[in-house]
């Protein structure tokens, strides 16, 4: 039986190799994960704006899925308008199928607040 040398547990690198002095220098890099397929999927994804399409992530843990999403889906929400208020209300000729109101954002805690 071999036995593992102590030092080849850790892989080490020269810092003079990764082009930055220190971290601060890192800031306002694209941190998503160069997985082209990955991130082309997801764009076409998140561009889908008709209901009934969901976008379904999965890999490793640590992968910087979750902050890859993230990123782009605060990136898509910051170029399109708020959605309007969905506000269900009661539907006197027929109360098994409540009435949807669509009101601009913002305008559903009024409507809340005044009934």
């Amino acid at each position: 039986m071999t036995l593992l040398d102590v030092t080849r547990l850790r892989k080490r690198c020269d810092p003079q190799t990764l082009g930055v002095a220190d971290s601060t220098e890192l800031d306002g890099r694209d941190d998503r994960p160069r997985q082209t397929r990955a991130t082309e999927a997801l764009d076409f994804g998140v561009s889908m704006t008709q209901p009934g399409y969901h976008v379904f992530v999965m890999g490793e843990s640590g992968s910087g899925r979750h902050a890859t999403v993230h990123q782009l889906l605060s990136a898509a929400a910051a170029e399109r308008g708020a959605p309007p208020d969905l506000c269900y209300v009661h539907n006197f000729d027929d109360p098994f199928k409540p009435r949807l109101l669509q009101l601009p954002a913002g305008q559903g805690a009024a409507l809340r607040h005044d009934m």
